[in-house]
């Protein structure tokens, strides 16, 4: 691969691994030539410009990170996945338990308007707020998602098939590619 100033391509920010742990380290192209604390292994490094794109077909440093960050991806996708998961339950588990005691209400208090109409509104009660916590609680599964679909599209440290790799063990199929 070319270098991105081969390229014609300027990047604001750029990226670099630590010379002793391989962290993944992100610093304005101005920091380049700085020496300072790796914040992963706590050596010093210095920020360096990567001229070329490391050749992930050894086993460096380099490609162990990926299969971390690609690992770090993978999780990530789970939990949001549970995470909307968790809210569908919470929504189901409201309109049930909000069912139920509407129906409670409804048969204990048959004879009366009054106590029938309180019984429903007893079940509305509890059902509104559960649901409302169970959209909230898939929301957050969703905004995660979301967030993960544009960090793994916008990486520069993953190639193409990387990408793919992780969006089709992440979503259940879905491929979603950078171009």
């Amino acid at each position: 691969m070319k270098a991105f100033e081969e390229l014609g391509i300027v990047r604001e920010w750029v990226v670099c691994a630590c010379q002793h742990c391989s962290g993944h380290l992100e610093f304005a192209r101005s920091a380049a030539g700085t020496s300072i604390q790796c914040p992963h292994c706590g050596k010093d490094t210095v920020l360096s410009i990567p001229t070329v794109a490391p050749d992930r077909s050894t086993k460096s440093p380099c490609a162990i990170s990926i299969h971390v960050i690609m690992s770090r991806y993978t999780s990530a996708y789970c939990t949001a996945r549970v995470l909307k998961a968790v809210g569908d339950k919470v929504k189901l588990i409201a309109c049930v338990l909000g069912g139920c005691i509407a129906l409670i209400g409804l048969m204990m208090y048959s004879e009366s308007v009054v106590y029938a109409v309180g019984g429903v509104t007893s079940g509305a009660i509890v059902a509104i707020p559960m649901y409302v916590l169970g959209i909230l609680i898939s929301v957050q599964g969703q905004i995660l998602q979301a967030i993960l679909d544009t960090a793994v599209n916008t990486s520069s440290l993953l190639t193409k098939d990387e990408v793919q790799e992780i969006m089709l063990s992440s979503s259940k199929g879905r491929v979603i590619l950078k171009d």
